[in-house]
């Protein structure tokens, strides 16, 4: 089985995502058995009831979903050195043209593009091909439609 890595907030989130799932999922069962009660004979035909037995299909398909990514959850202390890219590292990327990226290494669903330096989680497209490099790796990354060449030119402890 492949891990994912979290932090210890990373891994809260995914619980408290799972507990809101499956409380809108419980709401929406409620729901669909209002519908079909509302209309005992034809819930074949009930509209209402289709509306909710969908959402509580893809409700369900997505706390499997949390559960199975937290089967799957190995959770990460803070980094204590800086040889090798992990989460919660600060990496400084470097085109070959020579624009400087800096990126702080988030745990697997932990992105926040607003954060400064933006938080990527350690598979996003840009930040995979590094995840326990050292400095000086070069790779080449497709990041959309672009392909670039990326040096990792430092590591700091975030």
């Amino acid at each position: 089985m492949e891990k994912i890595f979290v932090t210890q907030s990373g891994y809260e989130a995914l619980l408290k995502r799972k507990d809101e799932l499956v409380s809108d999922l419980r709401v929406s069962q409620f729901n669909k058995g209002r519908a079909a009660a509302g209309d005992s004979n034809s819930w074949h035909d009930n509209a209402e009831y289709d509306v909710h037995a969908r959402n509580e299909l893809m409700l369900a398909e997505h706390v499997a979903e949390i559960i199975s990514q937290l089967e799957k959850v190995s959770i990460v202390q803070p980094p204590t050195h800086n040889e090798t890219v992990a989460v919660g590292h600060v990496v400084t990327l470097q085109t070959k043209e020579g624009e400087i990226k800096i990126y702080k290494v988030g745990g697997y669903g932990e992105t926040d593009l607003l954060a400064s330096p933006k938080k990527l989680s350690y598979d996003a497209p840009i930040l995979r091909e590094f995840f326990g490099k050292s400095v000086g790796y070069i790779s080449i990354v497709k990041t959309g439609d672009k392909i670039n060449e990326l040096s990792l030119l430092e590591i700091s402890l975030g």
